[in-house]
């Protein structure tokens, strides 16, 4: 019998994946941070049973405590905490194309996982600041959800070589997939 991943409610999930980042005084290196971005995107798929190659928006949109709202800004994306309905939300620029709001919504919810943790995940060094790395970690957990490496893998290994394909495929900007294969190996 196949192991199965363990289910979690959905109540809990935001709290599982932020589990995720191991328990030490100690702060992680960047390359750490990058890991636990990259299970938290792994672990997220597992949850909601993600198969298909399109990774659907309610992977986050249907989770509780959470309310995205689309709105007239020259501001691609934001998030805080309405302490009165005790939830987070996100901003998304209703003027933006569907693929960027997609990518700044899994890129907003990192930025939610990381919420008081910032100061263990992210130190900074001689090349990028402590608010750099968080943003850069942001973009590869956006990235590492919307375009799982192994689907990606598989389409490329199908015979499917176009970056404009990729990316309709998978229903992300060019530039995304065009980051995933160099992450994952492949020149693109």
């Amino acid at each position: 019998m196949p192991n199965k991943p363990p289910t979690y409610p959905t109540s809990h999930m935001l709290a599982h994946l932020r589990s995720l980042l191991p328990r030490r005084d100690q702060p992680l290196t960047y390359r750490d941070a990058l890991r636990i971005a990259q299970q938290q995107a792994e672990e997220l798929h597992h949850f909601r049973g993600v198969l298909d190659v399109q990774v659907p928006d309610s992977i986050i949109t249907s989770l509780p405590q959470l309310h995205i709202e689309l709105v007239d800004s020259p501001i691609s994306s934001l998030r805080f905490w309405d302490a009165a309905q005790q939830q987070w939300v996100i901003q998304l620029a209703a003027s933006d194309t569907d693929t960027t709001r997609r990518f700044h919504l899994a890129y907003e919810f990192k930025q939610i996982l990381d919420h008081n943790r910032r100061h263990r995940l992210y130190r900074g060094d001689q090349h990028h600041t402590t608010a750099c790395q968080a943003e850069r970690a942001a973009r590869h957990f956006a990235g590492l959800l919307l375009v799982p490496s192994v689907a990606l893998a598989d389409a490329w290994t199908t015979g499917i070589r176009d970056i404009t394909t990729l990316a309709t495929l998978f229903a992300v900007d060019a530039t995304v997939v065009t980051a995933r294969l160099a992450q994952i190996g492949v020149p693109s």
